[in-house]
């Protein structure tokens, strides 16, 4: 199956794939933006935050699941 132009299905997943290790390896290295420093946040809290500031407004249930993490409270 072709997507089109340039790669194949098959050849743009296995792209993705060998790129994905060094994408996750550089971004475990960036340091944490200087105004959240202070904060002393955990990676899934970064995770959060960057759920609501793409995707608006999300109830407990919607970012749990984004994170899949089981919800302990109702909807926010």
């Amino acid at each position: 199956m072709s997507t089109g132009e340039g790669l194949t299905l098959d050849e743009g997943i296995r792209t993705l794939l060998m790129l994905m290790p060094r994408l996750v390896g550089r971004a475990k290295r960036m340091p944490i933006p200087e105004p959240l420093r202070s904060l002393d946040l955990a990676p899934r809290h970064l995770s959060l935050l960057a759920y609501l500031l793409f995707d608006g407004p999300l109830s407990v249930n919607e970012l749990a699941g984004r994170l899949e993490a089981a919800a302990e409270h109702g909807d926010a």
